[in-house]
C-alpha cells in the first residue's frame, strides 16, 4: 500500500508551496517593515494574523514534505533491496 502513493511527487509539490510561502512571508514582511518606517514604527513578522497563517502554513507544508521525501527515499531503498533479493535467486 505505502508503494503506490507517489511520495516523489507530494515532495515535489510540497516544495513549491514551501517556496511560494516563504517568499510570501518575507515579501510581506519587508513590504510591512517600509510601511512602517515611514511612519516610524517597527514591523515584526508575527504582526498580523495573515502572517501567522502563512507561517504555521510553511511550517506545516515543510513537515509534510520533510516526511513524504523520507518515505520516498525508503522506498526507493526497500524497492532496491527486494530487487536484489528476486535478482539473487
Amino acid at each position: 500500500m505505502m508503494k503506490k502513493i507517489p511520495w516523489g511527487i507530494i515532495a515535489g509539490v510540497c516544495l513549491v508551496f514551501v517556496i511560494y510561502l516563504t517568499a510570501g512571508i518575507i515579501v510581506g514582511w519587508v513590504i510591512l517593515d517600509r510601511i512602517e518606517a515611514e511612519t516610524t514604527g517597527n514591523a515584526s513578522l508575527f504582526q498580523e494574523g495573515w502572517q501567522i497563517a502563512l507561517f504555521v502554513a510553511d511550517v506545516v507544508v515543510a513537515a509534510v514534505m520533510a516526511g513524504s521525501l523520507a518515505m520516498f527515499i525508503r522506498n526507493k531503498i526497500v524497492c532496491r533491496d527486494l530487487s536484489e533479493k528476486e535478482e539473487a535467486k
